[in-house]
C-alpha cells in the first residue's frame, strides 16, 4: 500500500510541466544610459510623459525618475502641491529644465491689481522656482503683472519669457544678480512706468543679457526706451514688434536713425505679432521651443518687417 502511494506521488511529480527559466527582457537588457537619453528626449511636454512612464513597469519607473520633472507646465492651483512633492525629493530627482507657470486668472477680465491672489501667485511661484533653480534653463511665466527680479539666483537660466505687464520696477541697488547667465529675454509688453529704471535693473539682474524682444504700442518706446537700452546695457540685439496701428510710425522712426549707428545695427523690426496668447496657445509654443522646433531668436524672413528693415538700412 505504501509502495503504491509512493509510486503515485512520483508519477505526479513526473507529469508536472517544466517551467522555463526566466530570461531578461529586451527592455531591462538595454543599458540605463541609453534609456536616459531616450527619456531626456521624450519628457519635453507639460509633464504628461514623465508621469506616464512611471506606470509602464518598475524598471522604467526607476530609470525614468531623473527625467520625470524635466519639463513641466503648472497652473497656480498646483504650485503648492508640486512644491511639497519636490521638497521630499533628492536634488538628482528634481532636475527641472523647462518650466511654464501661469496664474489661475491669467487672461481674465475681472482681475484686480495688487490683490491677495496676485501676491500669493508670486510668493508660491518663487518657492517653486527656488527648488528648480539649480537646473532650470527655460522659464515662461503667464500672469497679469509680473515681478521681474527675484530674491535668489537662477544660475543656469538662459532664456525667459514673461507675459503681462511689470508690476513695478524694483530699485536696482536692492537687487541681486538673479539671472547671471540669462542671454535671451522675451517680454510680451515693455514697461510703461518707471521706464528709465528698467535698463539699470537689467544691468544689475541680467549681467549676460545679449538679446531682448518685445511688443509695444506707444511712441515713447521709440524715442526713449530703445536708445537707452542700447546705450546703458550690454544688449547686442533688440527685436521689436509694432502693433498694426503703429507700423507707419515705426518705419518713419527707423528712417531717422542716421545719428545712432549702434542702435541701428542692433535693431530688428518684426512683423506685427500674430501670436494668440493665453495658457493653451502659449504652452503649445513653449513645447515647440523645448523640442527645438521653434526659436524666437532665429527668425525666418517672413517674420521680419522688410520695409522697416530697409528703412533702418537706408538710414545708414
Amino acid at each position: 500500500m505504501a509502495e503504491r502511494s509512493e509510486k503515485r506521488a512520483y508519477n505526479t511529480r513526473e507529469s508536472l510541466p517544466t517551467v522555463p527559466p526566466l530570461t531578461p527582457s529586451a527592455i531591462t537588457q538595454c543599458p540605463a544610459e541609453i534609456w536616459g537619453t531616450i527619456f531626456a528626449l521624450a519628457c519635453i511636454d507639460d509633464g504628461f510623459t514623465g508621469r506616464a512612464l512611471s506606470r509602464v513597469s518598475r524598471y522604467i519607473m526607476e530609470t525614468s525618475r531623473p527625467y520625470k520633472y524635466q519639463s513641466l507646465a503648472v497652473t497656480q492651483c498646483h504650485f503648492r502641491p508640486l512644491t511639497a512633492i519636490l521638497k521630499e525629493l533628492p536634488a538628482e530627482r528634481r532636475r527641472i529644465r523647462y518650466l511654464f507657470l501661469w496664474e489661475q486668472s491669467w487672461m481674465s477680465c475681472s482681475y484686480t491689481r495688487g490683490s491677495r491672489a496676485s501676491e500669493l501667485f508670486h510668493t508660491d511661484k518663487n518657492h517653486l522656482l527656488m527648488l528648480a533653480a539649480a537646473t532650470l534653463k527655460l522659464l515662461e511665466v503667464g500672469c497679469h503683472f509680473y515681478q521681474f527680479a527675484v530674491p535668489f539666483q537662477l544660475p543656469v537660466l538662459a532664456e525667459m519669457i514673461l507675459h503681462g505687464y511689470p508690476d513695478h520696477i524694483q530699485p536696482s541697488h536692492n537687487i541681486v544678480a538673479c539671472y547671471p547667465v540669462l542671454r535671451c529675454l522675451f517680454l510680451e509688453h515693455f514697461p510703461t512706468v518707471e521706464v528709465e529704471d528698467f535698463p539699470a535693473l537689467l544691468n544689475t539682474t541680467a549681467t549676460s543679457l545679449a538679446k531682448i524682444r518685445f511688443t509695444f504700442s506707444l511712441d515713447y518706446v521709440w524715442n526713449m526706451v530703445l536708445p537707452q537700452l542700447k546705450a546703458r546695457t550690454q544688449i547686442q540685439k533688440i527685436l521689436i514688434q509694432a502693433e498694426y496701428c503703429n507700423q507707419e510710425k515705426c518705419k518713419s522712426w527707423c528712417r531717422n536713425l542716421k545719428h545712432n549707428s549702434e542702435l541701428r545695427d542692433a535693431l530688428v523690426v518684426l512683423e506685427p505679432s500674430l501670436f494668440t496668447y493665453g495658457p493653451i496657445a502659449s504652452i503649445n509654443r513653449w513645447s515647440e521651443v523645448c523640442r527645438g522646433h521653434l526659436d524666437h531668436w532665429q527668425l525666418p524672413e517672413d517674420e521680419i518687417d522688410l520695409e522697416a528693415l530697409a528703412a533702418v538700412t537706408n538710414a545708414s
